[in-house]
Parts: structure tokens; sequence; C-alpha cells
């Protein structure tokens, strides 16, 4: 389709990173059965290294990450993915850090409840909770972006779907890389069934486990649980980014078209031969021109809080 890239293969540099993933990180993944024990294995890996900018403070309790820039005009909430167990790494942190200069902006990232200690709705609670916090520090909704990854991903459209029910100034737009948004039907989609021996992160046979996980007993197909099949009305513009070769393409494709249909701006960028997340593997040039290219939506898609206030000013 029109939003695929064209390109006819993936970079050198993406091609190795998936072979190292397919050969590392993804057998980890696979022994998904006991979900603590995989979180201690993956956190042992080079990428999980320690934080080495930014400071922890909490909001409204909880600890979170925090990027500062010296002019900053907006506000950016990313909600780290790892299937709901695993905790925020240092990816995550350096993708934020480049998002938060490219676009002026403050960085938070919420360590957030994780399962299986933690089950639904603990998880998406510290994020809404962490939101407001933000808003109650007098950042107005429109000069802040939600974003996040995989099952951050999830939690972002979770949380811009509740916060609408309950009348919560809702952000100026928000970003879902390769997010999770049908956890009930994990297995069931194209995607599944074609990428399952392409995709170099995610093993599907795993993802039933860590829905059971992460719902705690509740039904999967609860739309707080799988936002796809929740209401896409009034939500603000999204930007939707994912591999073709991915298993989770499907929750971006059909969130994307649900969007669409409700009325709500929304953007698609389908990548080729790419992994899970790719955009926060911040040394690949697919990388770098999936971030420029999040950093155009955001910059078109906020008010800079100067420009709000000489507004405010003037009125």
């Amino acid at each position: 389709g029109k939003n695929i890239p064209r390109v006819d293969k993936p970079s050198l540099r993406a091609f190795l990173l998936g072979l190292l993933l397919w050969i590392v990180v993804r057998p980890i993944l696979r022994q998904v059965t006991d979900l603590v024990s995989c979180r201690r294995k993956i956190e042992r890996l080079d990428w999980n290294a320690p934080f080495r900018s930014g400071h922890t403070e909490t909001l409204a309790g909880i600890p979170v990450h925090v990027v500062k820039q010296e002019k900053a005009r907006r506000v950016v909430l990313y909600l780290h993915g790892g299937g709901f167990f695993m905790r925020p790494t240092s990816r995550h942190v350096s993708f934020l850090e480049k998002i938060c200069a490219e676009t002026e902006s403050d960085g938070f990232l919420p360590a957030y409840r994780l399962a299986p200690e933690h089950p639904f709705p603990c998880g998406l609670n510290d994020c809404i909770d962490a939101y407001k916090e933000l808003l109650a520090r007098d950042n107005p909704a429109n000069t802040i972006i939600l974003a996040g990854e995989s099952a951050g991903g999830t939690l972002v459209l979770s949380l811009l779907m509740r916060m609408r029910n309950q009348k919560i100034p809702l952000p100026a737009c928000a970003v879902l890389i390769s997010a999770g948004t049908d956890l009930a039907s994990v297995g069931q989609y194209a995607s599944y069934r074609e990428n399952q021996s392409r995709d170099a992160l995610v093993p599907p046979e795993t993802l039933p486990y860590i829905v059971r996980a992460y719902a705690g007993g509740r039904d999967p197909a609860h739309p707080a649980i799988s936002p796809l099949r929740g209401d896409f009305k009034s939500l603000p513009p999204l930007y939707f980014v994912a591999s073709r070769d991915e298993v989770l393409r499907e929750d971006s494709v059909l969130a994307f078209g649900k969007a669409r249909d409700a009325g709500v701006t929304a953007e698609i960028k389908i990548w080729r031969g790419l992994m899970h997340a790719f955009p926060l593997f911040s040394r690949l040039p697919e990388a770098q021109a999936a971030r420029a290219d999040i950093v155009r939506f955001i910059v078109e898609h906020t008010t800079a809080r100067t420009r709000l206030k000489a507004k405010e000013a003037i009125s």
C-alpha cells in the first residue's frame, strides 16, 4: 500500500540485529511460563544497562524516569512496553531522550506496576495517575504527548478511552509503536500466521501466557484490556507505526481503521522487513527515519507552550 516505504530490503544493520534478537532474545521470551524468571534473564542483557542520564522522581507516588530539556515547550509521557511484565530499559530512555530533544519536550517514563504480581488494572491505574499529576503540575493537556510501544501502546489506547469516558482533558496526540490492541485475539489474525517465523523478537506462542498474566482472571475481550474493542470516538490524533513482518501488525492496521471510521485524525506507517518495536533500536537507519516522522507528527499536532502562553496574554 501507499503507506509502506519503498525499500526492497532492510538495511544490513537491521538484518544483523534481527539475527541477534532471533538467536539471543527470542529463546528467552519463549520461556514465559515463568514471567518473573524471564524478566530476570532479559534484564541481564546489555541493552538493559543502567540509565546514563536523567533522574528519577515520583508522579502521584509512581517512580518515573525524567528527561529534562532546558527550554521545554511540551511534555511526553512515555509508557514502556515489555509484555506488561518487564521493567523499562535503557533503550526506552534513549528513545525518549531523542524524541524530547527533537520536539523540545520534557519526558516522563513511569515504572508502572507489572504483571504477574500486579495484573490489570494496576499498571493502567498508575499511568492514569501519572497523567493526572502532569495536568495538576500546570501542564496544559494540549502540550502533552502520550506515546508507547508494544504493551505500552496497549496502555496508551486504553488510557485515552478511559480518560475520555471520565472527562479528563485528553493529550494533544498519541504515538503507538507496534501496539498490541486486541489481546483477546492473539494468534487469530493473518499477521500471526504469516510472521511467526519472521518476527525476530516476539514468538507468537508466548502471547497467550502474557495475556493471561496481564488480564489476571478478567475477560481479555474487555475494551479496557483490548482497546481495539472499545469506542474510538473523540480520541486525539493517533500515529501508528509497525513492521509488515511482525506478528502484531494487524493490531495496528485494524486500530488505525477503527480510528478513521470514528472520525479520528490518524496516520499509519508500515515498514518492511523489520523487528517488533524497531523505532527503539536507534542505530538502525530505519529507526532514525521512523523517529523523524514521529517528531513531524508530534510538532504538527501539539501546541507549543510558549505560543499558548502568548495567546493567553493577548486575550
